[in-house]
């Protein structure tokens, strides 16, 4: 299946078939790793616990236990593309268990710790478990979340402001990228405009943001659009609210309607708007982007 190379579609279409299919466990293993990505870059949010839990019933009984760790990576990004919170620390929390005396396995914990505190808009302990990811993948582990981790690292030190880290993580990103994770040039996008925004040049950051939501649109990766186009938001474009109100109906999460919300607030320099995106994200957990809408709500009404 293509999932890594960012064909996303067929990686559901075959996938779902194996993944349900009477085949050898091993199959079914194989086939859910890939399969939960797609689905959760698509934002078919409910299919990934179903599959997942497919493919976790299937990894003891062909001696492939281990690959469960793949599969928490993909349930722990839907859930936080979701907006759940709450699922993803339990998702976490399962597979933290899960993992000790094992250190691939605890690179892969670190990275749904890091995912899961971006979401919170815990930054920089996000940072520090991507930190301690990074450096066991980088040890040369046979593993595509190299790209994707330092990715996110960048994008959560660039969102935080460390313009020096980020730009370290980002050269290990490009250098981990290639077209065996094309799936993940979006993050990789991202990272390239947390960089930018970070040292102050928000015109770059909205372009590569809006480059990265072009790339995941042409794939029809739905929930990854839908926070590239929010990136772009956050760095001021004003032109994003009809498209994120289209992902919001797609999506049909929370998240993405308090994301539509903000942009259209944006937009509209309606203030009101504003405040009630910031309380729609404080709601979910979401803390930097509250924080984030709520700034904009006191830039178009300032207090009197």
């Amino acid at each position: 299946m293509g999932y890594f190379r960012g064909d996303v579609e067929t990686t559901i279409e075959v996938g779902l078939g194996l993944c349900e299919s009477d085949l050898l466990p091993i199959a079914a293993v194989w086939a859910a790793f890939p399969t939960c990505g797609a689905l959760a870059a698509t934002g078919r949010f409910s299919d990934v616990s179903r599959i997942a839990d497919l493919g976790l019933r299937a990894a003891p009984l062909c001696g492939l236990g281990p690959h469960q760790f793949n599969i928490g990576m993909m349930e722990i990004m839907a859930a936080t593309a979701a907006g759940d919170g709450r699922a993803a620390e339990r998702i976490y929390k399962r597979y933290a268990a899960m993992a000790v005396g094992l250190p691939e396995a605890k690179a892969m914990v670190d990275a749904m710790l890091g995912l899961v505190q971006v979401a919170r808009g815990e930054l920089a302990s996000a940072c520090a478990a991507f930190v301690d990811s990074v450096a066991v993948f980088a040890q040369g582990f046979p593993s595509p979340w190299l790209a994707l981790v330092a990715a996110r690292h960048a994008q959560a030190e660039g969102e935080r402001g460390d313009s020096p880290a980020a730009a370290a993580a980002l050269c290990r990103a490009d250098k981990a990228y290639g077209p065996h994770v094309a799936v993940f040039l979006p993050e990789l996008e991202l990272a390239r405009a947390w960089e930018r925004a970070s040292a102050g040049d928000t015109a770059t950051a909205q372009t590569h943001a809006v480059q990265a939501a072009q790339i995941a649109e042409a794939a029809r990766m739905h929930a990854v659009e839908l926070r590239a186009r929010h990136a772009a938001v956050r760095f001021g474009d004003r032109s994003q609210a009809r498209r994120l109100e289209r992902l919001a109906r797609i999506l049909s999460t929370a998240l993405a309607e308090a994301v539509a919300d903000h942009a259209r607030g944006l937009a509209q320099y309606d203030g009101g708007l504003l405040d009630s995106a910031a309380q729609q994200f404080a709601d979910l957990g979401a803390l930097t982007l509250a924080a984030d809408a709520s700034a904009g709500g006191r830039r178009v009404c300032p207090p009197r």
